[in-house]
């Protein structure tokens, strides 16, 4: 039995219609080349500078962040974002390069971060003004994102981390991570917290990022080392 597919409410027949009317108006140029001559294997400035571009200028035209307040820099609407990813994707659009933000890190802050956090994060997330990436992954924390081992210890108005993340997309570009590490040894579950990483600023110094080259010869991931890197508690 096939699914009923619900009709559009008026405001998203009327969003549907702009959205169509502006892909069609603003279809985006050839892409440059995926890989990197200078790195092998590894995504190419212009590529990765190409989807920001693309991104940007989607987020511009009201296509990402439909539905989130206006406050935080979305559109303000009510179950519109829906309405635009299916218009993208009927339009072949290429592919956001903020995933992990538009899809996980956003909505993690509007539901439980500070007001500071909100105004300061999600409106550059949607625009990709700057980067994220996920790290929740370790080896021995796959799946089983309790086994973390990574771990922040509290020093005043700041947390230290120590610890290894794998599997990590997009970590030779982000400027940040959304990070889950271990904050308390006695208890699996409960001891453990969320942080904002600002992972660029740090590399080089308290971060390595050393890319992962699959079978096929491209980088599609990361393993990222912490070394008493330092977060301010307000992240």
């Amino acid at each position: 039995m096939s699914e009923k597919v619900q009709a559009d409410t008026p405001e998203q027949a009327e969003f549907r219609a702009y959205c169509r009317e502006w892909l069609e108006n603003n279809k985006p140029g050839p892409a440059p080349p995926y890989k990197s001559k200078s790195m092998p294997g590894q995504k190419s400035s212009a590529y990765n500078d190409y989807q920001i571009a693309w991104q940007k200028k989607c987020y511009e035209g009201g296509l990402v962040g439909c539905d989130f307040p206006t406050k935080y820099g979305g559109g303000g609407r009510t179950d519109c974002q829906k309405i635009a990813n299916q218009e993208l994707g009927r339009a072949g659009s290429p592919q956001f390069p903020n995933d992990t933000a538009l899809r996980m890190g956003a909505f993690t802050i509007l539901e439980h971060g500070s007001e500071y956090l909100k105004e300061r994060f999600i409106p550059k997330m949607l625009s990709c003004e700057e980067m994220w990436c996920q790290g929740f992954s370790e080896p021995n924390a796959g799946s089983d994102v309790a086994n973390q081992e990574t771990f922040a210890e509290k020093q005043g108005d700041n947390w230290v981390i120590n610890g290894q993340k794998v599997w990590t997309s997009n970590g030779d570009w982000a400027d940040w991570m959304i990070l889950v590490t271990r904050t308390d040894r006695s208890h699996k579950h409960k001891g453990l917290t969320y942080f904002v990483n600002p992972i660029k600023e740090n590399l080089g110094k308290t971060v390595e990022v050393r890319p992962l080259i699959k079978i096929t010869g491209e980088c599609g991931f990361c393993e990222v080392f912490f070394k008493d890197m330092v977060i301010p508690d307000k992240y």
